[in-house]
């Protein structure tokens, strides 16, 4: 599993669409939910990505025995470090503009900040409308905040998560 339990994430996703005031259908459709708990009350073992989401497979009665925390990889030969940028303060988030990826909080904590000369740069896409009108907002104010396309398991690392200050 690449993420939490499928409940959790559910769960998390319908607290978060809602707060954001988000109107696209739901991530996790009902019939996906059913198939995740059938293949993990069948599986022998359950790999997950982080302790978070080891936790949450043990909250919904999975017994701890049966999962494996194995860390995501990581290409070395691609993400190398790059000279650090001496010109600005850009945060980077490298997501889908989406509720479930909490684009909003990010842009709010952003343009709350209001810190000089600072900019945001979304490498990602917007797949709702929820998400193109967050954008339009967040892009149309006094913040030099930004929306690019990138493949950033191709593109030089120096151009994408190089380029940043800080990765959100």
């Amino acid at each position: 599993s690449l993420n939490t339990h499928i409940d959790a994430l559910a769960e998390v996703f319908e607290r978060e669409r809602a707060r954001a005031g988000a109107v696209a259908p739901s991530f996790v459709h009902p019939d996906m939910r059913r198939r995740a708990r059938r293949e993990i009350a069948m599986a022998d073992w359950i790999r997950v990505p982080s302790s978070h989401a080891a936790e949450s497979f043990v909250a919904r009665g999975v017994d701890p025995a049966r999962i494996a925390i194995v860390p995501l990889a990581v290409d070395l030969t691609h993400f190398q470090p790059v000279p650090v940028r001496e010109e600005g303060f850009r945060v980077l988030s490298v997501a889908t503009v989406d509720a479930r990826k909490g684009a909003h909080y990010l842009l709010e904590a952003f343009t709350t900040a209001a810190l000089p000369g600072a900019e945001l740069e979304i490498i990602g896409g917007t797949g709702s409308r929820w998400a193109r009108a967050l954008m339009a907002r967040g892009t149309r104010g006094p913040h030099a905040i930004t929306l690019r396309h990138a493949d950033v398991l191709r593109a030089p690392a120096s151009e994408t998560y190089g380029r940043a200050s800080v990765l959100v």
